[in-house]
């Protein structure tokens, strides 16, 4: 499912609005969390495998995320960062080389993200998340699919401080007809 798409458009985020606001604050991490999934879960329906890719890369970079925050270790986020970039080449060669296999969607905003979580942990920017924490951070839907990588210290600080006002939601509102509009007369 893309952004672009009339299931998302007329369905997905009309819905998922009406949760936002209707739930109480201290549940809307959560309720973000489980529209991400089913975001990326419908997104990716008919490749099963690269939800799995993507609850596996989740828990690496909680683990990685412990992990460079436990150690003395002066090159663990180069260590993790490397290991990325690995994953990413890998999934790429079985991309064109394993039939029936697909790049999974959104797969290099997750491991872009990761090594950027792990960067700010390893500089002291941004403690060890919780798991729920990385989880949202790596699957955020409105990030997943197209970018831009957030980096961790600036997401964990929209999260937890976000203001919420009809004037904000009026102005999302038109801003997002606006990008419709725009690429409906380019397409």
């Amino acid at each position: 499912m893309l952004y672009t798409s009339v299931a998302f458009m007329f369905l997905m985020l009309p819905l998922s609005l009406a949760a936002f606001y209707l739930t109480p604050q201290k549940y809307r991490k959560w309720l973000l969390l489980l529209i991400s999934a089913m975001f990326y879960i419908f997104a990716n329906i008919r490749t099963p495998l690269s939800i799995g890719i993507l609850a596996a890369i989740a828990a690496i970079t909680y683990f990685a995320g412990q992990w460079v925050a436990k150690t003395n270790f002066k090159y663990a986020a180069i260590v993790c960062t490397v290991g990325y970039v690995a994953l990413f080449v890998a999934l790429r060669i079985m991309a064109d080389h394993v039939a029936g296999f697909a790049f999974p969607l959104g797969g290099a905003i997750w491991l872009l993200s990761g090594a950027s979580y792990v960067i700010d942990i390893s500089r002291k920017h941004s403690a060890p998340a919780r798991i729920d924490d990385v989880l949202l951070y790596i699957t955020f839907f409105p990030v997943m699919v197209a970018g831009p990588v957030i980096k961790y210290k600036d997401f964990e600080k929209y999260i937890s401080e976000a203001k919420y006002s009809i004037n904000d939601f009026a102005e999302g509102v038109k801003l997002f007809v606006v990008g419709v509009i725009e690429r409906m007369a380019l397409a």
